[in-house]
Parts: C-alpha cells; structure tokens; sequence
C-alpha cells in the first residue's frame, strides 16, 4: 500500500537488495496505485472482485499466490534474467 515507501518491511528487503544490485519482486495482496514503482515487478495477487473476509483464507490465499506466480511467469523470469 502507500505506506510501504515509508519503512514497512518490503521497503526495508528493497534497500538491502539493491545495495547487493539484486531485483526485487513484491507478491501483493492488494496493489494500490504507485505503491510498487520502487520494485522490479509488483504483482497483486488477489483477483479485484474477492473481498477480503474470502482472500484471507488459507487455501484461497496460497491459490491466488500460486495463480499470479504462473500468470506472470515470464514476466518474472525476465525481471530475475532468465529471459
């Protein structure tokens, strides 16, 4: 969210990563706008219509992770050099 640039922990892993000259990719629950500029790639993973209360969910949760990983596959692989 917005906050993230203000010392949230992926702000934190982002500093460190960059000063080793390493890419940082940020799974999202929910990807406000901007919030991931800083990042290589920012993927949300939650689908826009799911509300939260079913997001949540264990299982849900580790589908829609899964599905976004596969989805943006290529885009992935090219942000860590692969492609």
């Amino acid at each position: 969210d917005s906050q993230t640039s203000t010392g949230k922990l992926p702000q934190c892993v982002l500093r460190a990563a960059h000063s080793y000259g390493k890419p940082v990719l940020a799974l999202c629950g929910k990807l406000e706008s901007g919030a991931g500029e800083a990042f290589e790639l920012a993927l949300q993973v939650t689908p826009e219509n799911m509300p939260l209360s079913t997001a949540m969910k264990s299982s849900i949760a580790r589908g829609n992770i899964i599905n976004a990983i596969v989805s943006n596959g290529d885009a992935i692989l090219s942000v860590l050099g692969y492609r």
